[in-house]
């Protein structure tokens, strides 16, 4: 996957909502990366206040929303 390319598909509070958004999407098809925001001023528990994104590639995003709204997710 080029990750240069990737796009936030949905912005999650904490890692394991994305990685349920993940596991959605890897079961259609879609690959999906994980990025973690850190809060700097809320550091080490920036996971709390900033959340987890979820990464697509943009010609995947459409699908993926989609298969999450679909999902109800």
């Amino acid at each position: 996957m080029d990750e240069e390319r990737l796009i936030v598909l949905r912005n999650c509070g904490d890692e394991i909502q994305a990685e349920l958004v993940r596991g959605i999407l890897n079961s259609e098809g879609i690959p999906s990366m994980m990025r973690r925001l850190l809060n700097p001023l809320t550091s080490p528990y920036g996971e709390l206040f900033g959340g987890v994104d979820v990464l697509v590639l943009p010609e995947d995003r459409p699908r993926a929303l989609e298969i999450l709204e679909a999902h109800g997710a």
